[in-house]
């Protein structure tokens, strides 16, 4: 598999790992979690400075994660693993653990399901994903909002709302989290009666 192939996998790759630091909340709390990807952020940020400060960070830099790279990426705009750390944070920070928890998975499941259908998706639309990638997107995000105990009416329109945000958004990683939660939080509070 050439270079130019494997990459926007390994970022999907990306992804799914996030899900897996939320095992970090049952095993050892939901601010051991917070901590952990505010402390992750910081290192991500610092990264971010010194491949635009330093020559040799950025050749380092571009050397080890160029497969993975948006052009845009390459040419010095933050990264999306970047900016996935800062939707993270955002949602952790600014949400309660019932309502972050599930915008999190969904952040991290979501896509990598919305890349892997989407891929061999047929409809192309003018932001140049497919439809069938962002159908994906909408039933993993309805599946996992049910599973938190939304009832399956909203859970089906949060998820549809999200999916069209994540599809016609380019910084897909920071709006997807925050509208997921704040769309999360006001369907619960609807069905609950406020």
């Amino acid at each position: 598999m050439a270079v130019e192939t494997y990459g926007p996998w390994l970022r999907k790759l990306i992804h799914l790992g996030t899900a897996l630091l939320l095992l970090l909340v049952p095993l050892a709390g939901w601010w051991v979690y917070r901590w952990v990807v505010l402390v992750l952020l910081v290192g991500a940020l610092g990264v971010e400075w010194l491949r635009r400060n330093h020559t040799l960070a950025r050749r380092l830099f571009l050397m080890v994660t160029h497969p993975m790279l948006k052009d845009r990426e390459r040419r010095g705009a933050w990264t999306d693993a970047t900016l996935h750390l800062v939707g993270m944070n955002l949602v952790a920070w600014l949400f309660p653990q019932q309502v972050a928890v599930p915008a999190l998975l969904v952040q991290a499941l979501a896509d990598p399901a919305a890349f892997a259908v989407g891929v061999w998706g047929r409809w192309r639309t003018p932001w140049g994903k497919s439809l069938e990638g962002s159908m994906a997107f909408a039933v993993v995000t309805a599946g996992i909002l049910r599973a938190s105990g939304l009832p399956i009416l909203w859970a089906v329109l949060v998820g549809g709302g999200v999916a069209v945000v994540e599809h016609v958004t380019r910084e897909d990683n920071v709006w997807v989290p925050l509208t997921t939660a704040g769309l999360l939080l006001g369907a619960r509070w609807m069905y609950n009666g406020g």
